[in-house]
């Protein structure tokens, strides 16, 4: 299980880098190297959400992985049909271990943001609460800014310097208010086993 100390522990190198970042911005003669450390801080931010959604459905398709369908609930019964559908010749009986169900189907690559999560969680009946649309909108700014970096369309020096210290900082803190919900509602969807069809039954009464 996901535990809420990894992710404290990869917030602390993304705040290392953020001190750096501020102490460099006093220092004289480092006007074009602060921006291109406000881009790398987009990257790290990135790659802590894509790293911890990873993680949290690794932990979902191993409690998954040896149960037979006759116990899915609906929505995952319905991944497992499109998964068999999707591949003539499968015959899945049970949701594989991520690393397997990922060369059928690819969940992510790059384009993870708020409303893509949801979506993601949504496939396995895995439900979040709401959040004011400024912190939602915080991953979809990192993951745009991770994207243009990524695909060459901006210099690292341009995306990073139009933005503030106090705007970097807020979207570290709202990425990481969002990632300790993502992984709350997992760890719960786990612990209460709402992945059985028994579950669904529980709340449907």
């Amino acid at each position: 299980m996901f535990f809420f100390s990894d992710l404290d522990l990869k917030y602390v190198d993304i705040n290392t880098l953020y001190d750096h970042i501020l102490y460099m911005e006093k220092q004289t003669g480092t006007i074009k190297l602060v921006p291109v450390l406000r881009s790398s801080l987009y990257i790290a931010i990135y790659n802590c959400v894509e790293s911890t959604i990873y993680a949290l459905l690794e932990d979902i398709h191993e409690k998954l992985v040896y149960l037979d369908k006759r116990n899915l609930n609906f929505k995952l019964l319905k991944k497992l049909d499109k998964l068999n559908e999707r591949f003539l010749g499968s015959s899945f009986n049970y949701i594989p271990k991520l690393s397997i169900y990922l060369k059928y189907n690819k969940i992510f690559s790059g384009n993870l943001d708020h409303r893509k999560i949801i979506q993601i969680f949504k496939s396995y009946d895995i439900r979040l609460k709401d959040f004011p649309i400024k912190i939602r909108t915080s991953i979809k700014t990192i993951k745009d800014k991770r994207n243009i970096l990524a695909h060459g369309s901006s210099t690292f020096h341009e995306a990073g310097r139009h933005i503030s210290s106090k705007d970097m900082k807020e979207l570290i803190d709202n990425s990481y208010n969002l990632l300790k919900e993502y992984i709350f509602a997992v760890n719960q969807y786990l612990e209460k086993e709402e992945y059985t069809c028994s579950s669904t039954l529980e709340i449907a009464i």
